[in-house]
């Protein structure tokens, strides 16, 4: 065990390029390493300015469960850096059954409440906000909910509709009183969210949020019908199955994305094929949101996806090779090498993902 961590210990400390160095922390993070998480928080203090690295060690001490790692991830949220913050929040958010391996910890537990509603109240990002609600769920303190309502009368339309999912998975009936006023709501992606929420909780619910959900899928507005597709991913019923087929010819690629997204979520094989190859051929923002749904599928549709994924990529890469034969990915446009770098790292191809972020970097 000595000599399996101790090589990448030489790499990450030595003079080793950085793209062996991710590869190292990533190593470091797997299971079978005695005191990683010591050094992957010297690590986190000697490379601060490196952004990439930081983040990639950030990820490693989330992975590692580990309660010593807590207070770093914590102090994480004051760096000025909006990547770092929502680095150190995901990463939190990666530690196993939060609430329950907390519960013999209270005092830090309390930290972690304080830290995140005070982060939440000052911070301006967006996507921050939405990822302190997501760990929110995680947590089994009795504030959390008092916090969660007020953030829903108070936030924006993109962090109420977190808000609202993250209520839906608490399985109390009694959450619907609090999120049936949002049903109507005209921000067409809450109240399509709510509408998911309230069909998922109570019978009751059905048949208003089902027609709430097919209003705004007829909608002319390509954002209704987005968000009712999103909202639809979420409900296991056979007739979303169906509304989901119908729009994974759309002539709109966002709405074939979140079309292909509900039906691979729902384990169907025909959406995980449609899925690897929207992500492939989408933008970033697309790469990004089915990361973060990526992680909520079940291990059986992660690893059906994965290898539809793998196929995909290499499709690609191949298909430009062939167009360019004297031209190495190197030479991809910057916005093509992001795409890249971030599918690698979902299929954990880390030498590729490395390779293509030190081109990219040149570029910069």
């Amino acid at each position: 065990k000595n000599r399996y961590t101790n090589l990448p210990l030489t790499v990450l400390f030595g003079s080793s390029p950085r793209r062996e160095k991710i590869l190292a922390v990533e190593i470091l993070s797997q299971e079978g390493h005695e005191n990683a998480v010591p050094l992957l928080l010297d690590a986190l203090g000697k490379f601060r300015n490196d952004e990439l690295l930081h983040i990639k060690i950030l990820h490693a001490l989330g992975k590692s469960g580990s309660m010593e790692a807590v207070p770093t991830l914590l102090d994480s949220f004051a760096d000025s850096r909006v990547a770092i913050r929502l680095a150190s929040v995901k990463s939190l958010a990666l530690f196993q059954n939060l609430g329950a391996a907390f519960y013999k910890q209270a005092f830090a537990r309390y930290r972690i409440v304080e830290e995140l509603k005070s982060l939440f109240r000052r911070e301006e990002s967006e996507s921050v906000r939405a990822a302190i609600v997501a760990v929110f769920s995680q947590l089994e303190a009795p504030d959390v909910v008092p916090f969660l309502l007020s953030v829903l009368k108070e936030s924006s339309p993109i962090v109420q509709a977190k808000c609202i999912s993250v209520c839906a998975q608490f399985h109390d009936p009694t959450v619907a009183y609090y999120i049936e006023p949002y049903i109507h709501n005209p921000h067409s992606l809450i109240a399509a969210t709510a509408a998911a929420a309230l069909y998922n909780i109570n019978r009751s619910y059905r048949e208003r949020s089902r027609e709430v959900l097919e209003n705004l899928l007829e909608s002319k507005k390509p954002q209704a019908r987005e968000a009712a597709l999103a909202a639809l991913a979420t409900v296991e019923a056979d007739w979303c199955g169906r509304t989901l087929l119908n729009f994974v010819t759309s002539p709109h690629q966002s709405e074939r994305f979140h079309a292909a997204l509900g039906l691979a979520r729902q384990g169907d094989t025909r959406g995980c094929e449609l899925l690897a190859e929207q992500v492939v051929t989408g933008s970033s923002a697309d790469i990004v949101r089915f990361h973060d749904s990526f992680r909520t599928f079940s291990h059986t549709v992660q690893k059906k996806i994965g290898g539809y994924l793998s196929v995909a990529v290499s499709h690609h890469i191949r298909m430009f090779l062939k167009k360019h034969p004297h031209d190495a990915l190197e030479h991809l446009a910057a916005p093509d090498l992001e795409r890249f770098i971030m599918l690698y790292e979902i299929l954990e191809r880390y030498q590729e993902a490395s390779d293509l972020q030190e081109a990219l970097d040149e570029k910069r």
